[in-house]
C-alpha cells in the first residue's frame, strides 16, 4: 500500500510538471485601429506652375481649398484636381460645369464637391462684382 501511494504521488507530480511545461495560448484583445482619415493626392496649378501634394484629413483639405480661394482672390490663376477621386468617365466629350457665387464658403463647398467627383476645378475672383467663378471640367 505504501508503494502504491508513492507511485500515485510520483505520477501526480510528473503529470503536473508536464502540464506546467505546456505552452499557454495567450489571447490578446483585438486592438485594430480604424483609419478614418481621408487621404487625397492633389495636383494643382498656380499661375501655370504645377505642383503635387498629399493631403491627410478633412481639416487640411478645407484649409487647402481656402488657400487656393485666397490666391484666386488675390488675382492668381488657380486650378486643382483630386487625383484620388474615382474618375470613371466613359464618354470622350468634356463635361463643363460653372458655378458663380458671392459667398466664399459656398464656393469652397462647391469646389470640394466637384473635386471629389474627379473634376478639374478652376477658380477666379472678380473684384468689381465680388463674385467667385468656379469651373469644373471632366
Amino acid at each position: 500500500m505504501k508503494r502504491n501511494i508513492k507511485t500515485v504521488a510520483l505520477f501526480t507530480v510528473l503529470s503536473l510538471m508536464a502540464v506546467g511545461c505546456q505552452k499557454e495560448t495567450i489571447v490578446e484583445p483585438n486592438s485594430t485601429v480604424q483609419q478614418t482619415m481621408s487621404v487625397r493626392v492633389v495636383s494643382y496649378t498656380i499661375d501655370g506652375m504645377t505642383h503635387h501634394i498629399t493631403i491627410r484629413g478633412e481639416k487640411n483639405w478645407q484649409e487647402f481649398i481656402d488657400t487656393l480661394l485666397a490666391l484666386a482672390k488675390e488675382g492668381h490663376s488657380v486650378s486643382f484636381r483630386n487625383e484620388s477621386a474615382n474618375n470613371v468617365n466613359g464618354c470622350s466629350s468634356k463635361d463643363v460645369v460653372t458655378y458663380v457665387t458671392n459667398n466664399e464658403e459656398d464656393a469652397q463647398k462647391w469646389c470640394n464637391l466637384m473635386a471629389d467627383k474627379g473634376y478639374v476645378v478652376s477658380m477666379s475672383y472678380d473684384e468689381r462684382t465680388g463674385e467667385y467663378t468656379c469651373i469644373a471640367v471632366k
